[in-house]
């Protein structure tokens, strides 16, 4: 049976078009006839391309090849390359980057010939790819899920709106309303200790990332490179605000070389992930050059910090044993305002499809004074009983995919996950649960649905991989249980748009017995081949609300002189 859900793709390289693998020293040799800022002006046209694209995937990968390979290149292409694979990927990229920032020039000469651009980009995707081809055992499914983690986490999707949109709810509407553990609320807390709101905050980490939301043939001629100066002080923001932001998300770039160049030492292809590592860029996603200018040298990092990860802000503010306590508080504050934010979007289906019955337990409506799931949904007689789940992985972890790096994975989502929800469940089923709208005996299926602050990659087969160790932990066992699924808040936020003609009941129950590479796959692949397959029109609530975040938002972002409509 044909894979429709996960088609698998391959980026090419030198080995492959050439039959020649060009060495580390090769690469070497080209990129430290460059300038930094070329390369990295490089990087950031390529990263942003690629996560934003307007286009077909195959058009934009086209434009790509044009852009910066030589015709020889690219008919030897046409020959050799199988349709469907790809020509840039992210781990190219960001091995590309650190390379580029530990041996560029300071000099400023860009005319570079494109056969040694095609030889460079080409060469370094070489080198990325030998550690998966290292890594990965054929047949082994502990590995090949490595592999999914890794390279998930990597290139994953990043839908700017829907970050924004999650970001202003939890972090603006009820960061408002929610305290704290010390009882200070959490927008009170912030203003204080950052200086200015976290609405404000979000505002200014959009204005760094709004030049890489134009279109492609702006984005190619047009550099990547900020100007503060020219940029941001023509803003009507504060600029002691802007400074303030800006700081927060900058590294020097002394500082990034001396690092990168450490991590390079002894760096081994085979055993050492160095383009899956984004360790350092997470921290600072800016890098501010020798001649004033900002680097973006990663835009998921700028997005993910500038609205997810606004709530980290604080912790720059203090010091010492004060910091450990507010990390602690805010991790719990986080956990807590997540859990309320699932509460809210059933309470929206609920009040989207009248098949739907939204329920939440509290400890005391319960003999044993436990909370029982994080919300449920009822369809006549099935259920879904939520977990939420806020924490958010290590970078090792990230980078290589393997759980060992990170128990969290394993003990915390999964085994633990599926316990919560099997606990949840029995509790429902023996009547421990006062005035459930289904009697006990009278449920036919429970979904058990762990919902991720951070998406956590689940295409290929990271699903069947969850659902071994989930039973070989004896849990969710009961014929009554459908399989587990692993779904991230962006997923449930996008059912948003078809609730009122689908409910998630019915698109489990269709996503388990369409077929086995249906219930495998993300729900985010299950789900967007049927909007398509099903001619399901959006009746456009998350299209709406991102246009009203933005408006919003943008009035933070007003130039004194509009620089141009695609800026902003």
């Amino acid at each position: 049976m044909d894979n429709n859900y996960d088609p698998m793709t391959f980026a090419v390289g030198h080995e492959q078009l050439f039959g020649v693998k060009l060495s580390m020293g090769d690469i070497i040799e080209i990129i430290s006839r460059y300038p930094v800022s070329f390369w990295l002006d490089i990087c950031a046209k390529i990263e942003s391309i690629i996560l934003h694209p307007k286009k077909d995937l195959s058009e934009v990968q086209n434009m790509l090849l044009e852009t910066f390979l030589p015709p020889s290149v690219m008919s030897r292409m046409q020959r050799k390359v199988e349709p469907g694979a790809t020509s840039f990927s992210l781990g190219q990229v960001n091995l590309l980057r650190k390379l580029s920032i530990a041996y560029g020039s300071n000099g400023t000469n860009v005319e570079i010939p494109k056969v040694e651009l095609s030889q460079v980009l080409l060469g370094v995707h070489d080198i990325h790819f030998e550690y998966d081809n290292t890594a990965c055992k054929p047949g082994d499914l502990d590995s090949y899920a490595k592999h999914v983690l890794r390279s998930g986490y990597l290139n994953a999707r990043v839908d700017f709106s829907a970050l924004l949109a999650r970001a202003t709810d939890m972090y603006t509407d009820q960061a408002s309303k929610m305290s704290m553990p010390s009882g200070e609320l959490f927008i009170d807390l912030f203003t204080r200790l950052v200086g200015i709101n976290p609405e404000e905050a979000t505002a200014l980490g959009l204005a760094m990332a709004t030049p890489f939301f134009q279109e492609e043939k702006v984005i190619l001629y047009q550099t990547t490179l900020i100007n503060p100066n020219d940029y941001f002080d023509q803003s009507v923001i504060d600029s002691k605000k802007t400074e303030l932001i800006i700081s927060g998300l900058t590294a020097d770039f002394t500082e990034v070389k001396k690092e990168i160049l450490k991590e390079l030492e002894n760096f081994n292809p085979a055993t050492d992930p160095v383009g899956y590592n984004l360790k350092i860029f997470r921290r600072a996603p800016f890098i501010r050059l020798e001649d004033g200018r900002l680097a973006c040298v990663s835009l998921p990092c700028l997005l993910q910090k500038a609205t997810q990860n606004t709530i980290w802000m604080p912790l720059d503010h203090v010091t010492g044993k004060e910091k450990q306590k507010m990390l602690n508080e805010l991790t719990d504050y986080r956990g807590r305002l997540f859990g309320e934010y699932l509460k809210e979007i059933c309470r929206l289906f609920e009040r989207q499809n009248k098949k739907i019955i939204f329920q939440y337990i509290p400890a005391e409506s319960t003999d044993s004074h436990e909370e029982v799931g994080d919300s449920i949904l009822i369809q006549e007689n099935e259920i879904v009983i939520f977990e939420a789940k806020s924490r958010q992985f290590n970078e090792k972890f990230k980078t290589t995919g393997d759980w060992q790096d990170d128990p969290l994975f394993l003990d915390e989502l999964i085994i633990k996950g599926a316990n919560q929800i099997e606990t949840a469940a029995k509790k429902i089923r023996t009547g421990q649960v006062d005035k459930f709208p289904v009697p006990q005996n009278g449920i036919n299926k429970i979904y058990p649905v762990l919902v991720t602050y951070e998406p956590v990659p689940m295409h290929a087969k990271m699903q069947r991989f969850v659902r071994e160790k989930v039973a070989e932990a004896g849990l969710l066992s009961d014929v009554i249980f459908a399989p587990l699924e692993i779904m991230s808040i962006e997923d449930l936020e996008r059912l948003r748009d078809a609730a009122t003609s689908s409910t998630i009941i019915d698109l489990l129950k269709i996503k388990n017995n369409t077929d086995p590479h249906a219930s495998e796959t993300s729900f985010h692949n299950f789900f967007s081949r049927f909007l398509v397959s099903n001619e399901v029109i959006s009746n456009g609530w998350n299209a709406e609300k991102s246009k009203n975040i933005w408006k919003q938002i943008r009035k933070f972002l007003r130039f004194k002189e509009e620089p141009s409509k695609d800026l902003i």
